[in-house]
């Protein structure tokens, strides 16, 4: 049989566990407590949960050694061209950013037959897109398939074709 002392102990305890619980209740009921920030999947679409219960939005963040970017709804691109403030990457079909590599992107703004079906890029080891930063086309040496080769760059990472001028 248990004495006074130990029943007023385990009664101490159950209202305490109570109290906390019931504090712990409030706080999420009210949105006081921090989420779990990471990746979750939502609709269909990959995302990533701030801690404050946001969803990150035009922005690359970190998976392991990856990175990927999320759009204004906070939504994983994938296969396209990312503009990030005054740079350009490309994400994959896997929503990873590339380095290292060339890639072919469809010229879905074509204005006269002057332009080209496809733009390409030479997305650098920091995955940005060698581009023209001042008023003069990048020159670039890449590598290719069949050894390195020089480029030129217009301001949003496009390799230039045709006859170019300093100016680009």
């Amino acid at each position: 049989m248990l004495n006074k002392k130990a029943v007023r102990m385990t009664l101490a305890g159950k209202l305490l566990r109570a109290s906390a619980a019931a504090a712990t209740l409030s706080l999420l009921m009210s949105g006081g407590a921090l989420a779990a920030s990471g990746w979750v999947i939502e609709g269909g679409s990959w995302r990533f949960l701030n801690s404050n219960g946001s969803y990150a939005t035009d922005q690359f963040k970190r998976s392991g050694n990856n990175y990927f970017y999320l759009d204004s709804n906070g939504d994983m691109v994938y296969s396209s061209i990312v503009e990030d403030g005054s740079n350009f990457y490309y994400v994959n079909s896997a929503g990873t950013m590339v380095s290292n590599e060339w890639r072919e992107v469809e010229n879905m703004d074509r204005y006269s037959d002057e332009e080209p079906d496809t733009w390409w890029y030479y997305l650098s080891s920091n995955g940005r897109a060698i581009r023209q930063s001042g008023n003069s086309a990048k020159v670039a040496t890449v590598p290719t398939a069949a050894g390195n080769a020089k480029f030129i760059f217009d301001e949003m990472g496009r390799m230039m074709s045709g006859w170019i001028d300093s100016d680009g």
